[in-house]
């Protein structure tokens, strides 16, 4: 196994764990997950379709581990999912203990992206 295989599977398995959990979470209703919603004023209906997205992106990422296009595609929708999650905490005024998770999971799909873009285009 290649060094870039090995990062695509570290990586791809650490974004897919991150977007389910925060998917399944939305998803589902959770009351976390409703109380972001009401902070971040969006309606329950289109942030539960953040959950969906995230969880069809960790699918995505998933499958895109040994089918590389996919894996791009699925990579750069999750940053730019990430890109606004980390806007809306810092447009709402978040402290760093709240945006430090987007952050995290924009810089393993970020990496994620790059490591995809390496193993197609070398």
């Amino acid at each position: 196994m290649s060094t870039v295989q090995i990062l695509l599977l570290v990586l791809g398995a650490l974004i897919a764990l991150l977007l389910l959990g925060a998917g399944i979470s939305k998803v589902s209703g959770q009351p976390a997950m409703r109380e972001s919603a009401d902070h971040f004023s969006i309606a329950w209906s289109r942030y539960r379709l953040i959950g969906f997205a995230e969880v069809a992106a960790a699918i995505g990422i998933v499958v895109g581990i040994w089918v590389n296009g996919l894996g791009l595609a699925a990579g750069i929708a999750v940053v730019a999912l990430m890109l606004g999650a980390v806007g809306f905490h810092v447009r709402f005024r978040d402290g760093v203990k709240a945006t430090v998770p987007a952050l995290i999971a924009l810089a393993v799909a970020g990496g994620f992206v790059t490591v995809q873009a390496v193993a197609i285009w070398g």
